[in-house]
């Protein structure tokens, strides 16, 4: 814990990776396969890229990466052995495609909430129109 205080003490960010590592694996009852490297697990890892001004300089880059990084500073996302994200990219899905679907389908969703609610349909237009 970073404060004696019981009012003010949080865990440490080295709790919060432990937490969230063999933690959650402890919590779904899969401790013995997942949740740390080891000999005989399945290994999920992830590397950051630490070379911009808001990873590094550090004394300390786990609290770094907890405090400062984002989804676009990791590097490479292994699980079971398979590379998702190489080397900032991803490996499995066509991103392109994907966001392309995931709009047709966010206009279709908002398109028949409009079709049921034409009153809100005007206040968004009238808002909208810049």
């Amino acid at each position: 814990m970073i404060n004696d205080s019981r009012r003010t003490a949080r865990p440490s960010f080295y709790d919060m990776l432990e937490l969230a590592t063999i933690g959650g694996a402890k919590a779904l009852g899969m401790d013995k396969e997942i949740g740390s490297l080891e000999i005989g697990k399945k290994a999920d890892i992830i590397t950051f890229d630490r070379m911009n001004p808001y990873m590094t300089p550090t004394r300390d880059p786990v609290t770094s990466v907890f405090l400062y990084a984002t989804p676009a500073d990791i590097d490479n996302v292994i699980c079971d052995g398979l590379f998702l994200k190489k080397d900032k990219n991803l490996t499995t899905i066509d991103i392109k495609d994907a966001l392309i679907k995931a709009q047709k389908t966010c206009d279709q969703i908002i398109d028949k909430f409009f079709d049921e609610h034409s009153d809100q349909k005007k206040i968004w237009e009238q808002k909208s129109k810049h």
